[in-house]
C-alpha cells in the first residue's frame, strides 16, 4: 500500500499543526523543565530517570511532578522526532518547511521567498508531508 492510500487529510492536517507548534514545543520543553525544577525537593536530582514517592512530602506534590515530567518527555519526544524528519529533507523543503510552519507565511510570500510558483509550492507540499507523514505518523492520534 502506498504512503498516499495510508495517509488521510486529517493526518496531513495533525502534522501540520506539529509543525507549526514545533517552537511552542520548545520554549514548553524549557518551562516544563523549570517547573519541574521548581518542585523537585532538593534530594531529587533533575537528571534522575525515576522520581520516587518517597522524596516527596505529600501525595499531591508526587502526582504534580510525575504530570510534568510526562507532558515533559512528550514535548521531548515530539521536538526530537520533528528534528530528525527534517534533517531527511532535502534543501528546497527544508527552506519550505522553515517558511511555511516556522514563520507561518502564506504560500504567495513562500513564492516570492523562494522563486517558485504557488502550484509548484503546493506539489511540494503534499510530497514532503508524505515524507513527514512515514517519519511523524506515530506522533499523530
Amino acid at each position: 500500500m502506498t504512503v498516499q492510500a495510508l495517509m488521510k487529510k486529517e493526518d496531513m492536517k495533525e502534522i501540520e499543526a506539529i509543525l507549526r507548534k514545533y517552537k511552542t514545543y520548545h520554549a514548553g520543553k524549557v518551562i516544563l523543565q523549570e517547573q519541574l525544577q521548581s518542585v523537585l525537593p532538593s534530594s531529587v536530582e533533575m537528571n534522575d530517570v525515576m522520581l520516587m514517592k518517597r522524596d516527596f512530602d505529600n501525595e499531591t506534590e508526587y502526582q504534580f511532578a510525575k504530570e510534568i515530567k510526562k507532558e515533559l518527555q512528550r514535548y521531548r519526544l515530539i521536538t526530537y522526532a520533528v528534528d530528525v524528519a527534517i534533517e531527511q529533507l532535502d534543501v528546497i523543503e527544508n527552506e519550505f518547511v522553515h517558511y511555511r510552519y516556522f514563520e507561518n507565511k502564506a504560500m504567495k510570500e513562500i513564492s516570492i521567498e523562494m522563486g517558485y510558483g504557488e502550484k509548484h509550492l503546493f506539489n511540494l507540499r503534499k510530497r514532503l508531508l508524505e515524507k513527514l507523514f512515514i517519519s511523524l505518523r506515530g506522533l499523530i492520534s
